[in-house]
């Protein structure tokens, strides 16, 4: 590992204490700015004049510089120079721009609001090659916003098109409905169907997915293809396939799914309870007795699959 001198103040080698004073850390922010070479002193100074050195803060969003004039490096050091100096303020790109705001850290958002209207505003979130985590952030970066502001009922993969529903805490329509048209580095996001509600769309409050799969390129058996559709539409299946699928416990789910696919149910029935029994005490006492069940099975191997599966629940 790495060791570091500090000294007699405490802080180490290589390494400035910055001052605890907005005003202060705002001075030694702007000569960093203008150090990097990236941004024209006419942004600074248009940066300096609008900044409230008292509470570092920013009345609105100041551009700084175009992105089409930098690299990635050179655009993560005027991101890492913002969030260094001046810890109320958050940069972001928006029409090929990087631009500075202050950000709410609060959720408590006491701003006007009108006392009639709700306090959630519901609307639908569409988004395609972008993680849900990223694409929230980005929205509340964008709003200059804590991200807590903003919620969905689940995570949607990134490299699919989806569509479900969030929820932003006194966050006018008008103000998402801007957002459209919006840079996401590479992915494409759509805000719309906006509605006050009275509660917030919170962490699995939604009863499921409907997925749309379009399979191109298909060879062989038409007749054995619309049967196992007609299988899967009518009983569904557990998904255990996918980059998501990996799990957090010691036997990785996509290993429970190798089972399932050659056939072996019950060595796929073993590694569930196994893996369960990692995270959940009470499925410790399936493991030990489930060898001694597993040799009586005298039905078909989905009939004793289906027995352990309404044991697990």
């Amino acid at each position: 590992g790495m060791v570091a001198e500090a000294d007699a103040d405490g802080a180490e080698d290589g390494e400035a204490q910055l001052p605890d004073k907005p005003h202060e850390l705002a001075t030694l922010g702007y000569e960093a700015l203008r150090s990097t070479g990236l941004i024209t002193e006419e942004a600074i100074a248009a940066f300096e004049g609008s900044l409230n050195k008292r509470s570092a803060r920013l009345p609105e969003p100041v551009t700084l510089t175009a992105t089409t004039t930098l690299d990635k490096s050179q655009r993560t050091t005027v991101h890492s120079t913002i969030k260094k100096y001046y810890p109320k303020l958050t940069s972001y790109v928006e029409d090929g721009n990087i631009k500075v705001c202050s950000v709410d850290n609060t959720t408590s958002r006491k701003t006007t609001w009108p006392k009639d209207r709700p306090n959630y505003l519901h609307f639908t979130l569409y988004k395609e090659n972008i993680e849900t985590a990223q694409c929230l952030k980005a929205i509340s970066s964008k709003l200059c916003v804590n991200h807590k502001v903003i919620s969905t009922a689940g995570t949607k993969d990134k490299r699919a098109i989806t569509a479900q529903k969030a929820s932003a805490y006194r966050i006018t329509a008008k103000r998402l409905a801007a957002l459209n048209g919006s840079s996401y580095g590479r992915g494409l996001v759509k805000l719309g169907d906006f509605s006050y509600q009275k509660t917030e769309v919170k962490l699995g409050m939604h009863t499921g997915n409907r997925f749309s799969i379009v399979l191109r390129n298909f060879e062989g058996d038409s007749e054995g293809l619309k049967h196992t559709i007609e299988q899967v539409a009518a009983n569904g299946f557990i998904n255990y396939f996918g980059l998501q699928r990996f799990g957090t416990t010691s036997i990785p789910t996509y290993m429970v799914a190798v089972k399932f696919l050659s056939g072996d149910i019950i060595g796929g029935i073993s590694m569930i309870l196994q893996s369960k029994a990692e995270v959940v005490k009470e499925f410790q006492a399936a493991v030990v007795i489930a060898p001694f069940l597993i040799p009586f099975n005298t039905g078909s191997d989905i009939e004793y699959f289906a027995l352990w599966i309404s044991f697990l629940v």
